[in-house]
C-alpha cells in the first residue's frame, strides 16, 4: 500500500543542534517491510526532515506492532527512514 498523509500526526518537537526535531506518529495496516521499503514516505518530503522519528503502528489489521524510525534523507526524490536504536 501506500502511505496515507492523514494518518501522519506531529507529536512534539524541539531545537537539535542544526534545526528543530520534530516526532511523529503514523498508523498504518502495512507490515514493516512496506513501511521501511525506499520512498515510502516521498509523499511527506516536506513535511519531514532529517533526524526527524517517526513511531509506526504497524499491520493494525493483522498483528499489530510498534517501530520506531529516524529519517535519515528527505528531499523531492528520496525519503529514507531507519530504524532507531
Amino acid at each position: 500500500m501506500a502511505l496515507n498523509k492523514n494518518h501522519l500526526a506531529r507529536t512534539g518537537s524541539w531545537s537539535g543542534p542544526r534545526s528543530t526535531i520534530s516526532k511523529w506518529g503514523y498508523a498504518t495496516d502495512d507490515a514493516s517491510a512496506v513501511v521501511e521499503a525506499g520512498n515510502y514516505f516521498l509523499e511527506a518530503h516536506g513535511f519531514l526532515s532529517v533526524g526527524d522519528q517517526i513511531d509506526v503502528s504497524l499491520d493494525l489489521d493483522g498483528t499489530p506492532a510498534m517501530k520506531s524510525y529516524v529519517v535519515t534523507a528527505s528531499s523531492q526524490s528520496t525519503v529514507t527512514i531507519a530504524a532507531a536504536a
